[in-house]
C-alpha cells in the first residue's frame, strides 16, 4: 500500500531578516523530518513557492524569495506542508 499524501495549512510562521539572510519559520508540531513546502493563493489556485524544508521539533527555516510575504501576511495566501502518513 502506498503511503498517503495530503496537503495541511501551516498557521505558524515567522519571517525574519538579517545581513545574511531573508528566511521564513515555519512551525508544524513536532515533526522531525524533510517535508514538501509551497504557498498557495487560494483566489487564484495558484501555488507560488515550493520545495523541501528539513523541520526540527517543528521548525523549518526555509528561504521564502520574498515574493509572497505580503501575501502571506495580509491573508491572500498561506503555507502548506505536505506530510506523509499523517505527518
Amino acid at each position: 500500500m502506498s503511503p498517503v499524501r495530503e496537503w495541511k495549512d501551516i498557521e505558524s510562521y515567522v519571517y525574519k531578516t538579517d545581513v545574511s539572510a531573508r528566511v521564513v519559520e515555519l512551525i508544524y508540531r513536532h515533526i522531525n523530518q524533510w517535508h514538501n513546502v509551497r504557498v498557495v493563493k487560494p483566489s487564484t489556485s495558484e501555488v507560488s513557492f515550493s520545495a523541501q524544508c528539513k523541520f526540527t521539533n517543528g521548525v523549518g527555516v526555509l528561504d521564502d524569495g520574498w515574493a509572497t510575504r505580503s501575501d502571506v501576511e495580509n491573508g491572500l495566501a498561506h503555507w502548506e506542508v505536505e506530510l506523509v502518513d499523517g505527518g
